[in-house]
């Protein structure tokens, strides 16, 4: 049987938003794609969904429709995880009888990736952004959620595109990301990347 992957993200459930997110995380995520083609592994379109919490109903939902694949949950941390403390613990969700490589969190949401990269958001935004106003904390997970929104919202306020927007703005960001620096700066994020290239070989 041919191994297949299928991974639903937390960020928007349906329509226009939904398709943005998904064709900017599939941009983000191609080195895995890639690896995927190589090894004859069907992987998945990534599978929007709207808030953790339904994102993980619909985990639950392709456990069951897709027994036989590997699934993967990939959702927002909302707040800092503790040392040594596992994926689903820190959710404090059952874990449906799986171990921790078949859950993922973007630490502490999903900006820190984003402002992991300047560069990526210098070059969407352009003329009017203002890199000094992002948290300057290079452990990017570290940084609580509201200061990497607020943040992202000051230092773009200017710019002709205007304030950050999640659904708006991110996908287009996603797909600019130097995944080498992400990962250097979320550890978050290069466990997931481990863990697929691992699971693929």
């Amino acid at each position: 049987m041919k191994k297949e992957i299928w991974i639903y993200i937390e960020g928007a459930e349906k329509g226009p938003a939904a398709n943005r997110l998904r064709t900017g995380f599939r941009a983000f995520l191609a080195p895995l794609y890639e690896l995927a083609q190589q090894k004859g592994i069907k992987f998945h379109p990534p599978i929007m969904c709207g808030s953790g919490v339904e994102a993980y109903k619909d985990f639950q939902t392709g456990l069951r429709s897709n027994k036989h694949a590997i699934n993967i949950l990939l959702v927002d941390s909302e707040k800092p995880v503790s040392e040594n403390a596992g994926a689903w613990a820190h959710l404090n969700w059952d874990s449906l009888g799986l171990d921790d490589s078949h859950c993922h969190l973007m630490a502490q949401t999903m900006e820190a990736w984003l402002i992991a990269d300047k560069s990526a958001l210098a070059d969407f935004y352009q003329q009017g952004f203002s890199p000094n106003a992002l948290p300057q904390n290079p452990r990017v997970e570290e940084i609580p959620k509201a200061d990497l929104l607020s943040g992202l919202h000051r230092a773009t306020e200017k710019t002709s595109k205007g304030r950050y927007h999640k659904t708006i703005h991110a996908p287009e960001i996603l797909k600019r990301l130097d995944v080498a620096k992400v990962r250097q700066a979320a550890w978050y994020c290069d466990r997931l990347f481990q863990t697929l290239t691992e699971k693929m070989n």
